[in-house]
């Protein structure tokens, strides 16, 4: 069975130890505040029209790490925090795409 996290003297935040590829709590108050946060970003993409590229392009730049040029997205998307994903150049993402 494979370690477990556990609450400890450690006075990294889970973030930083998730940062650091290290077993980490993930509901503490700052990640689940940053999954909500991309929850919030990532409903107001998948809502908005298909006609809105500017307003979905400007959300996914919100919402991702990095964000390469023509790049495709097509709702509805979900991910847990966004920010550590980077997606390159010329990419085309189809329907109902989970990234983690």
């Amino acid at each position: 069975m494979p370690p477990q996290p556990t609450r400890s003297t450690d006075p990294r935040s889970e973030k930083e130890k998730m940062l650091a590829g290290e077993l980490y709590l993930a509901f503490g108050p700052e990640l689940s505040a940053e999954r909500l946060h991309a929850q919030q970003l990532f409903t107001r993409f998948n809502l908005t029209p298909p006609d809105a590229l500017t307003d979905r392009t400007a959300i996914l730049h919100q919402l991702l790490g990095h964000l390469g040029e023509d790049t495709t997205l097509m709702p509805t998307l979900r991910c847990d925090y966004g920010y550590n994903i980077s997606i390159g150049a010329r990419t085309f993402l189809n329907y109902d795409c989970i990234l983690l």
